[in-house]
């Protein structure tokens, strides 16, 4: 119902939907092109440097089906919102953390908010009538 055009969700919902995507993978792709500098930040091997994305994809994988149930309770644009807000908040907190386990720990949290935004932009995009 709050999928058609006439409605005036549709238009704050396409901005998260897009902000959301574009948030996904630039911080996909980041994380791949700045992992030796995080290497030499956090004065760390780079075994342990690449923990970081196995706990974002970890995070991804557990968390996409209880927020996504979690999002058909309380309203997929509203968890869409809260979501988009975890991410941007932390993606700015992350940018000033010189603990690499702190950095780890809210990565995973980031994680679990990327995976949400992915699955309830995939549910609202299939529920999108035709053009």
């Amino acid at each position: 119902k709050y999928l058609q055009l006439e409605n005036s969700k549709f238009s704050s919902m396409i901005l998260f939907i897009v902000t959301g995507s574009v948030s996904v993978f630039m911080d996909s792709m980041g994380m791949t092109i700045a992992l030796p500098k995080m290497e030499a930040e956090f004065k760390t091997d780079k075994s342990t440097v690449q923990w970081v994305q196995t706990i974002y994809l970890l995070a991804q994988a557990i968390f996409t089906i209880p927020l996504s149930k979690i999002a058909l309770m309380f309203g997929e644009m509203n968890m869409m919102i809260l979501c988009n807000m975890i991410t941007v908040v932390f993606q700015i907190v992350l940018c000033f953390i010189d603990n690499f386990w702190l950095f780890c720990f809210l990565k995973f949290i980031v994680g679990a908010a990327h995976c949400c935004l992915v699955s309830i932009r995939t549910s609202m995009l299939r529920k999108m009538p035709p053009p």
